[in-house]
């Protein structure tokens, strides 16, 4: 994974060179270098954001949710995560500034701070490499006590062409059976459904990693919403060049 900022053609219009040449949604392992997503450094262009993806109008009516929560220490077996996916064109850029999780606390406790990470698409459609994790700090939240985070980031996260996951934990000093975060689920699957894990294995599931969270790991018990609520905001730009350059950022 290499960080790239560069601006050339200062003559007129400057024009972002970025190296990247990925089919949408591929992931093949065997790919060279250049053929697989990856994160970017970029400097976002002046503007307001604007919405890139957004999958928060199909909520449950119910509101019903799946967990992803990092408890206290001593509860680290019952800690849960959630992932869902989406696609950046294959002939853009995306610098995400913004993440809204639509969720709700079981409970009085609010979050102490929220994870915020984003993996490549693996080969089995499932979170694979992790190319950013930010721990998101109250002052950067809103929403944080109704448990409808709106999280900005502390720089954008540049993500080229391809299909990502992104998985939002709330960090919370509590016990299981007292409190805790649910991400929202949706009644319509966008791309693949999406994926759960509790690494320590607290409730006996399978899905120490990311499985579906339905079809495998039955979380929460007897739902059928495929998905869950997300937006992300920042800006986008054009891919408007494909190079490689192994000897300068490998």
């Amino acid at each position: 994974m290499f960080q790239l900022t560069r601006q050339l053609f200062r003559a007129g219009t400057a024009l972002l060179l970025v190296g990247t040449c990925l089919a949408a949604g591929s992931s093949n392992a065997s790919a060279a270098w250049y053929d697989r997503p990856r994160a970017y450094s970029l400097r976002a262009p002046a503007g307001p954001l604007v919405v890139l993806y957004d999958q928060t109008s199909t909520a449950d009516p119910g509101f019903d949710y799946a967990e992803s929560t990092d408890l206290k220490a001593v509860y680290d077996g019952f800690d849960s995560q959630g992932a869902d996916d989406f696609q950046v064109p294959t002939d853009k850029i995306w610098l995400i500034s913004t993440v809204t999780a639509h969720g709700q606390y079981e409970g009085l406790a609010q979050a102490d701070s929220v994870l915020i990470q984003f993996y490549v698409n693996g080969g089995s459609n499932l979170p694979s490499s992790l190319v950013r994790s930010e721990v998101v700090p109250p002052a950067q939240i809103s929403g944080r006590d109704t448990g409808v985070f709106v999280m900005n980031l502390a720089a954008p996260a540049g993500l080229g062409p391809g299909r990502y996951w992104l998985a939002v934990q709330a960090n919370m000093n509590s016990a299981p059976s007292l409190e805790r975060w649910g991400w929202h689920e949706s009644t319509q699957q966008f791309l693949s459904a999406s994926t759960w894990r509790q690494p320590g294995g607290g409730y006996g599931s399978a899905c120490v990693t990311f499985q579906p969270r339905i079809a495998v790991c039955n979380r929460p018990a007897d739902s059928v919403n495929p998905d869950l609520l997300f937006k992300l905001e920042g800006n986008e730009v054009d891919v408007v060049a494909k190079i490689a350059l192994p000897l300068v950022f490998r």
